[in-house]
């Protein structure tokens, strides 16, 4: 019996016929699927990495931000202890000051303590002058009877040779509200 053998009809021309896998073509494919099969990790790896630099870059500039703030609050810090520097040394100069006025002047923080201790309700003081040994004080009150029983506590203080009212005068003459301005001099004992 004869074989039957296939008649070869291709007709397509040369350039559109599947071309055979030749061992360097393999080559390069294994070679091509190497690189991208080992490049993929490289990449995910890549990818990771720039995550983390972005990540450090961003607590970089936090960092540089918190510096650059620190800096500017050490100014400010120095501006401020330059400022107490200043202000002690002006608080020493008032006190060398106040000593040597002090030296010269009349003992009176006993006398206005005496003074403010003795007050009585319904009397407020507007004013105290000092002159030597003496205080006049001002004030006033809601009733005559206020402003002696003022001086007599002033008395009754011992921290005054003399208590003297020199003025006491009804500031409403027609008596609706009854106040009362007065003037006291008392005299501080030596």
């Amino acid at each position: 019996m004869t074989q039957a053998r296939y008649i070869d009809l291709d007709i397509l021309p040369e350039r559109y016929r599947p071309r055979r896998l030749t061992a360097v073509m393999a080559l390069l494919i294994i070679l091509a699927m190497a690189l991208v099969m080992g490049l993929a990790p490289a990449i995910s790896a890549l990818r990771v990495e720039r995550a983390r630099t972005l990540s450090v870059q961003a607590r970089l500039a936090q960092a540089e931000t918190a510096l650059a703030q620190a800096q500017v609050n050490k100014k400010t810090l120095d501006e401020v202890e330059q400022q107490i520097a200043q202000v002690r040394a002006e608080i020493d100069q008032l006190r060398a000051e106040y000593e040597a006025l002090s030296r010269w002047q009349a003992d009176r923080s006993s006398g206005i303590t005496s003074i403010v201790f003795s007050l009585l309700p319904g009397v407020r003081l507007t004013g105290i002058t000092q002159q030597d040994r003496f205080l006049t004080i001002q004030g006033d009150a809601g009733s005559q009877a206020l402003v002696l029983d003022y001086a007599r506590a002033l008395q009754a203080s011992g921290e005054f040779r003399n208590v003297r009212i020199l003025l006491m005068v009804d500031t409403d003459p027609l008596g609706l509200a009854p106040d009362v301005r007065f003037s006291i001099l008392v005299e501080q004992k030596p």
